[in-house]
């Protein structure tokens, strides 16, 4: 991989060390990491425009840097890979002020069509019909996905529901992530590679959502959010129907499907469910103080 790097970069990188599919070096002071692209090609050049947006604006992230033949992606060993440039090793993990703050880049944020994944109904509805499919067809070997299915399904449906009769805003889209955790780093926040443009309660509900699933209490943050930022009725709406959305049961069904997980690594959050549901519950009611939200007989009657 050096001299990969040293041909196409004209570096000469003092170590290099690997992280799944990621190759980080420096160089005295200045920190790289050569990237395997997994995204379409196509979003390439819209990932490149919003990113060079932000940094004209003063806003942090890795800086993405063409080769040697000014072209961002980079052939090796039949993958493709983009180069970027670091602040530091980015290596600290992330707090939800960082969450909450990174999703207020609103405004001069372009709508890029390519980036934009705000369609919840459109985009949840064929995903779910997919699965469906799937199911189908190949559930007799997936006997933990047959039995859990449907539950997580009619989650989703709920949200789906919810999302068509809420009016539509796109004045609120930011900035936001394909997936970020409460194990996420500094790295995982500020890496271009990772955006989309979508509402805010992306980014808030998924962070949260992973904290359920790890058995941490959200309450303290969800008090923070609402005392400190001041969400209006419409954030707080889109955030309850994007925590009814249960992405981490349908990200750890694709892998499965995919063949790089296990079955049974659905089954601690399987297990988590009765908590899952409890605290849905339970948020409903807190945020109903905040704002009118829908009736729904399921989490009214509790």
């Amino acid at each position: 991989m050096k001299n990969a790097i040293t041909y196409y970069y004209d570096l000469n990188p003092d170590n290099i060390h690997q992280k799944d599919n990621n190759y980080f070096f420096n160089i005295g002071n200045n920190y790289y990491v050569l990237s395997k692209y997994n995204r379409d090609i196509k979003e390439l050049e819209s990932i490149y425009n919003l990113s060079n947006n932000l940094l004209n604006n003063g806003i942090y992230n890795h800086q993405m840097i063409p080769n040697k033949n000014n072209s961002l992606l980079t052939p090796i060993n039949n993958n493709l890979y983009v180069l970027m440039k670091l602040y530091d090793d980015m290596k600290k993990k992330i707090k939800f002020d960082d969450v909450v703050k990174f999703s207020k880049i609103i405004g001069f944020v372009k709508q890029d069509k390519i980036l934009k994944r705000d369609n919840w109904s459109t985009l949840w509805s064929n995903k779910i019909d997919y699965f469906e499919y799937q199911v189908n067809q190949f559930g007799k070997k997936y006997p933990l996905i047959r039995e859990s299915f449907s539950y997580f399904i009619g989650l989703a449906e709920n949200g789906i529901s919810l999302y068509n009769d809420t009016e539509k805003n796109s004045e609120y889209i930011t900035v936001s992530h394909i997936r970020i955790n409460k194990n996420s780093t500094l790295y995982d926040l500020y890496n271009p590679l990772n955006f989309i443009l979508d509402y805010p309660a992306r980014d808030i509900s998924e962070y949260l959502k992973s904290k359920i699933m790890s058995g941490n209490d959200i309450f303290e943050d969800l008090n923070y959010y609402l005392s400190n930022y001041h969400p209006n009725n419409y954030e707080i709406q889109l955030f309850f129907i994007r925590m009814l959305y249960p992405s981490f049961y349908f990200d750890k069904y694709e892998q499965i499907m995919a063949g790089s997980s296990k079955e049974l690594e659905l089954n601690p959050i399987i297990a988590k469910v009765d908590d899952y549901e409890n605290i849905i519950k339970k948020m409903y009611s807190y945020l109903s103080y905040y704002t009118k939200l829908p009736e729904i007989d399921w989490l009214k009657n509790s």
